[in-house]
């Protein structure tokens, strides 16, 4: 009967598996939630499950995987994840995102719980030199995609001890590298929209929807998640194939979210 389900899909790199599992078994509260790893590379599938059996012999720490038999990307992935999630709440949680501290998942809940209206909560993430990577997004009309609203990252690469916050304050948006919401709202809601390609907007889709549904968003300040920030892809290529996707994904979200979008940014001003 756990409380959270924490749903992880695992492309290109495996061995985040053995990290993150190493932190989880040494923290007695991860006994109260179910940890489900979502194979979402089909050239990887006989080397990941040799790792996990590795790695429960290892930890003996409990942990189901689940696999499609395909690549469905960002959203498939965590929507196959919360086709067999146990708990009263889900939390969509990256393969390169490591805690810091014992606890931190359900003294989660608890903020979650305590909050006037939650639809998601996420919390402040790190890179490996305590410099923030997230700390709540916002929609920004970018001029290097003009036309396009952005997902923008306020306070991005700043010491996270300069930063005097709230202990949890409402925010336009959050990450999806680290989502905590109740799973019958997931569902309600039909989960991540899997129009979309490579994990580009995909969180913001779903905290419009949470708008959408009269609900609030909400990041957590003071747990504090190391985030290594899309290790398992790479950022430099020799070709625009990247920008292309971030214009097509863009522009589908502009498409089905604009007037929404703007309603947001008008409440937040």
């Amino acid at each position: 009967a756990p409380n959270v389900s924490i749903i992880i899909p695992i492309f290109g790199r495996y061995d985040f598996v053995q990290h993150q599992l190493l932190a989880f078994s040494n923290d007695s509260d991860m006994q109260n939630h179910e940890i489900i790893y979502v194979l979402d590379d089909p050239r990887i599938e006989r080397e990941f499950n040799i790792a996990c059996h590795g790695v429960f012999n290892t930890f003996s720490h409990p942990f189901k995987t689940i696999y499609a038999g395909k690549n469905l990307g960002f959203a498939g992935a965590n929507n196959l994840g919360a086709t067999i999630a146990k708990g009263k709440y889900i939390l969509a949680l990256n393969s390169d995102v490591m805690p810091s501290n014992q606890g931190w998942l359900s003294r989660l809940v608890n903020k979650f719980e305590s909050l006037d209206s939650p639809g998601i909560l996420g919390t402040k993430l790190v890179y490996e030199d305590e410099t923030i990577q997230h700390i709540g997004m916002v929609f920004q009309d970018d001029a290097y995609y003009p036309g396009i609203w952005m997902n923008y990252h306020p306070h991005k690469g700043m010491p996270s001890h300069l930063l005097n916050k709230k202990d949890t304050e409402l925010t336009e948006l959050v990450t999806g590298a680290c989502m905590l919401m109740e799973k019958e709202f997931f569902i309600d809601v039909e989960g991540f929209d899997t129009r979309y390609i490579l994990g580009d907007f995909e969180d913001s889709d779903l905290c419009l929807k949470v708008y959408e549904r009269n609900k609030k968003i909400y990041i957590d300040t003071q747990e504090s998640l190391y985030h290594l920030e899309r290790l398992s892809q790479n950022l430099v290529d020799s070709g625009d194939w990247k920008y292309k996707l971030t214009l097509l994904n863009g522009l589908y979200q502009k498409t089905k979210w604009d007037d929404a979008i703007k309603k947001v940014k008008q409440q937040n001003v």
